[in-house]
């Protein structure tokens, strides 16, 4: 497995009003930090998005030559593998088998075969992102069935984006308990949830790795 390659740009705000910026690894943002911007090269292009705070950190990563995926987990101290929030960026290489929201719904399909109750799945349409066309939605369900009984439930926001030559996939999910599922079900929590990780930005490959968030 190739070391995980993101660059951010940390804002320290200082007395709300003054800012300094540099370029780091996001395993060395210091605790505490604010509007922390990551940069993942992913395949022909770079995508960045926004991290709510300094508590995010990656902890899965997973390059193949057609497939990618990277997933980012907000780790509080204390916590080593559960987590409540997390945002995953995956690539799909020269891949032209769906459409974005095609992506989508065949997401939605396999994430309702294990939830026998409480399953979401709203398509909120097309979206541009960079100029590039996709689609987004909102998945989810309550409380999941695994092998060992009932599991945690859990709901997603997801953009299915066609870049220049590969489909991206970006969510941002939360996980709990199906009494708070059942509670986020629903649009407007959606929008909610989803705006600390925008602008999300597709941006050419070539060129220094901070471009996309200048």
């Amino acid at each position: 497995m190739k070391q995980l390659t993101l660059i951010l740009v940390v804002s320290f705000l200082l007395c709300g009003c003054v800012s300094t910026k540099k370029n780091e690894r996001l395993d060395s943002v210091p605790v505490g930090t604010k509007n922390v911007s990551i940069v993942i090269p992913v395949y022909s292009q770079k995508i960045s998005l926004n991290l709510p705070n300094s508590d995010w950190r990656p902890s899965f990563e997973d390059s193949q030559e057609n497939t990618y995926r990277v997933e980012i987990k907000e780790m509080k101290e204390g916590q080593q593998t559960d987590w409540t929030e997390l945002v995953s960026v995956q690539g799909f290489k020269e891949f032209t088998a769906l459409t974005p929201q095609e992506l989508l719904d065949f997401l939605a399909d396999k994430t309702q075969k294990p939830c026998p109750k409480d399953y979401k799945y709203q398509a909120l349409g097309p979206v541009k992102m960079s100029g590039y066309d996709g689609a987004k939605g909102v998945i989810g369900c309550s409380q999941y069935l695994g092998e060992n009984g009932p599991e945690k439930g859990e709901i997603g926001y997801y953009f299915a984006v066609k870049g220049e030559k590969d489909l991206y996939l970006i969510h941002k999910a939360y996980r709990g308990q199906s009494t708070e599922i059942n509670k986020l079900l629903d649009e407007e929590f959606a929008k909610k949830f989803i705006a600390d990780i925008l602008p999300i930005k597709i941006c050419k490959k070539a060129g220094h790795e901070a471009e996309c968030i200048e």
